[in-house]
């Protein structure tokens, strides 16, 4: 509202204001000198331009223009409420609106160019609410607006074709809303522009079909509100290639808050069926990229809670992130590769997507996280089916990494880890494929993934470091299994394969237990064969005693009950070289079984 400004000063109405206006545009050399020389004498008025129709006026004017370029505006009030421009461009370029309150509240733009390019707002407050803007441009490009209440809330124009500029405008120091807006079918671009220190709110605005530039934007230490935006989707050119963006490049964030939450942001909040490769045109527009390279963020928390991305890119690049809490839970992203980069945050950061799909990866690459890192899987049922790297990251803070399965390796090349790592509960598929042998599986294949064994060994390294041997035995063996074939020949190979197959490299307890069973039972049929006795003189269970106490000869019992029932079992003749080699093998491969199921006793009980 305008200060100092006397409530009784006179208004030009808007009668007077229009036959002012008529005059001066019907001048021979069409200047504002006209309007201009009667503000120099009447510098404390008012003027209306209320309910005016200026399509009806448009016959009057040379060429059918609308312009107020270079006009300048009394100290007092100026009002367009519910004035109608009709078909046409209107121009007021360089206007200078004096020191008052500006209300454009109701106006209707129907069609043509709507230019306000360097025009000057003062300290009073500034209102396009609810204004309609027709088909075609609406430009304030390099204009500056004062301390005032800045608002254009309440825009209707969802349908409209036609471009916002508002680059290198200067919004001074007051409040700036944009909120429920709808911005139309073109490109939306705050490039270059300045923000003060009032809080900013683009809450609820609905930004349209086109691309959207805060390009090296200067946001001020106020709060800045994005919460329930749509930024719908990027427009596809003719040959199928993105020329929409969302692009917060080089923007920088001052001290106030900063909120994405609820937000779409490139995506058409419909799901889209990956490849990207789409017929239709309206599914192609979901591939919109999300761009905050070298941003920088300030004091003030950050929320991207339950916000929506499409399925183009996600970029963090060489961004800097301050001291307030960032966070990303329940946020839902697309098909593409969702990257920080270079990235450094000072802030407790929280990664706790609701969906993460595609095969584009996320990664964390050599950024710095100076406080807390959690990336955690919030519910069971949450897709997460990206591979992920971390790969050349430090950790200063506290780390938590936990029920996840990863659909690849994680990456930790590289990686340092100032306090300790938590992983808990996380599983991945290190793409080991086997080939079946009856009821025995073994990796045949080469590791396609050359870099899979040295992620492998980092992560058990981190984990043996950190205390989860569980986790740490489980990579250890698909670093061997990952080796296999690779970087061993064909007999270690094998060897290695069977050591894998009989007890998962001492993870399993069952697994030779179940092969010494299975031994036993196989010794025992041999015997019955071997055996010169009839089946029904002796009974099947003698001889099934006589094979177990071969299998576990440490028994004080066993070699009593092996020795009776060598007696009764077989004759003298039997007793041949074949029956003494039998007895060797099956012992041998029980004692090998039995020392599988010690090992894996000791590993699961570890301390």
């Amino acid at each position: 509202m305008t200060e100092n400004f006397p409530d009784t000063a006179e208004t030009l109405d808007s009668e007077m204001a229009t036959s002012l206006w008529l005059k001066t545009l019907n001048r021979a050399d069409y200047e504002p000198h006209h309007w201009n020389e009667w503000v120099k004498e009447n510098p404390l008025y008012n003027v209306t331009f209320a309910n005016v129709d200026f399509g009806a006026l448009r016959e009057k004017v040379p060429d059918r223009k609308v312009t107020f370029s270079g006009f300048k505006f009394p100290m007092g009030r100026a009002s367009f409420v519910d004035t109608n421009f009709g078909h046409g461009p209107v121009n007021f370029s360089r206007t200078n609106f004096g020191a008052g309150d500006v209300n454009f509240f109701g106006a209707k733009f129907e069609q043509g160019d709507v230019l306000f390019e360097e025009a000057e707002f003062g300290d009073g407050d500034v209102q396009f609410t609810a204004v309609t803007f027709g088909e075609g441009v609406v430009s304030f490009f390099g204009a500056k607006f004062g301390n005032g209440e800045t608002k254009f809330n309440g825009l209707k124009d969802e349908k409209r074709n036609g471009d916002f500029i508002f680059e290198k405008v200067n919004f001074g120091g007051g409040k700036v809303d944009f909120s429920m807006s709808k911005l139309g079918k073109g490109v939306v671009s705050f490039s270059g522009a300045e923000f003060g220190n009032g809080p900013i709110s683009f809450e609820g605005t609905n930004f349209g079909m086109g691309a959207v530039s805060f390009l090296k934007t200067q946001f001020g230490d106020g709060n800045v509100n994005f919460h329930a935006a749509e930024f719908r989707n990027g427009r596809i050119e003719e040959d199928g290639k993105e020329n929409g963006h969302v692009l917060f490049d080089d923007a920088v964030f001052g001290k106030g808050n900063l909120r994405f939450d609820r937000a779409l942001i490139g995506s058409s909040g419909q799901p889209l069926k990956w490849p990207d490769k789409i017929k239709s045109g309206s599914e192609k527009l979901d591939y919109m990229n999300v761009l905050f390279r070298r941003t920088s963020f300030g004091e003030g928390d950050i929320s991207f809670e339950n916000a929506r991305f499409g399925n183009g890119k996600v970029l963090f690049e060489y961004a800097k992130i301050g001291v307030g809490n960032v966070s990303f839970e329940r946020t839902s992203f697309g098909l593409g590769k969702i990257e920080f980069f270079n990235t450094r945050v000072a802030a407790d950061f929280i990664f706790m997507p609701s969906k993460l799909t595609g095969p584009h990866p996320l990664h964390f690459r050599y950024c710095r996280f100076l406080e807390s890192f959690q990336l955690i899987r919030g519910h069971e049922d949450n897709e997460w089916k990206k591979p992920i790297s971390f790969e050349g990251s430090s950790f200063n803070g506290a780390t938590d990494i936990r029920n996840i399965h990863f659909i690849d390796i994680p990456d930790f090349l590289s990686t340092s880890f100032a306090h300790h790592l938590s992983l808990d509960d996380i599983s991945y598929d290190p793409k080991i494929r086997y080939k079946s042998f009856g009821p025995i599986r073994i990796k045949m294949e080469k590791c396609r993934e050359p870099k899979n064994a040295c992620k492998l060994q980092r992560l058990k390294d981190l984990s043996e470091k950190n205390g989860n041997h569980s986790l740490a035995l489980r990579l250890h063996a698909d670093d061997l299994r990952t080796r296999r074939w690779n970087q061993t020949t064909m007999f270690p190979s094998i060897i290695d394969a069977l050591y894998d197959e009989f007890c998962e490299y001492g993870l399993s307890i069952w697994r030779p237990s179940r092969y010494l069973i299975y031994s036993t039972l196989l010794f025992t049929l041999i015997y019955m064969h071997l055996a010169s006795k009839p089946f029904n003189e002796i009974g099947y269970a003698d001889y099934l005693l006589f094979s177990i106490s071969n299998s576990i000869p440490f028994l004080a019992i066993s070699r009593n009950v092996r020795d009776l029932s060598l007696k009764n079992l077989f004759e003298v003749g039997d007793l041949s070289t074949v029956l003494y080699a039998l007895l060797s093998a099956q012992g041998l491969i029980a004692a090998i079984f039995l020392f599988l199921i010690g090992l894996g006793l000791r590993n699961h009980f570890r301390i």
